[in-house]
This record gives structure tokens, sequence and C-alpha cells, in this order.
């Protein structure tokens, strides 16, 4: 149990770091105003965390069977 909420804690601030370097790198370029690219920020920053804490809990699961 301990290791899942590591795991969710570590997912959970890399992710946030992730969004808020996304997000100074999409206004420093000055693309705030294109689309695209914001579908690219929240897909890096809320599908992939989603996906990666899906796959460390199967294997801490897996490991604990």
């Amino acid at each position: 149990m301990l290791t899942r909420i590591l795991a969710a804690l570590g997912v959970g601030v890399w992710c946030i770091f992730i969004l808020l370097v996304s997000v100074a790198f999409v206004i420093d370029r000055g693309l705030a105003d294109v689309g695209i690219v914001w579908v690219a920020v929240l897909g890096m920053g809320v599908a992939a965390p989603v996906l990666l804490l899906r796959q460390i809990n199967c294997t801490i699961a897996a490991h604990e069977e």
C-alpha cells in the first residue's frame, strides 16, 4: 500500500513539473493562441500520467502476488 502511495505522489509531482514547464514553453514561444498546442500539453499532462500510474499499479500488484 505504501508503495502505491509513493508511486502516485511521485507521478503527481512529475506531472505537475512537466505541465508547468510545458505551459512556460508554450507561452515563451508565443504559441498560446494555437489550439493544437494546448491539446498536446493536456495530453502530456493528463493522459500520459494516467497511463503511467496504471502501469505502475499493475506492476506493483503483480509483485505483491
